[in-house]
């Protein structure tokens, strides 16, 4: 809910939660369910992802250039959970 936190926000939260320098790994689990992806709903979104990106790249927030992946989420390609 933007009116709550804002989009900036979180994204900067979630590049200093984990490593998103390691394509398809977090740690000692390795694999395509452990890229680092951000899915965006719009036009917006996505520029925030790209501005955000770009700060954490230009203060060097981590060692190594990000290999976050910014691709449109499309419902068609996710399934409910079990439960």
């Amino acid at each position: 809910d933007p009116s709550v936190i804002a989009v900036e926000d979180l994204l900067r939260v979630f590049f200093t939660l984990h490593d998103p320098t390691t394509k398809d790994r977090q740690g000692n689990d390795i694999g395509t369910q452990y890229r680092s992806i951000v899915l965006f709903h719009s036009g917006a979104q996505k520029d925030a992802v790209e501005a955000v990106m770009a700060q954490v790249a230009a203060e060097q927030w981590w060692p190594a250039p990000l290999v976050t992946q910014v691709q449109p989420y499309d419902a068609a390609n996710y399934f409910a959970a079990e439960g």
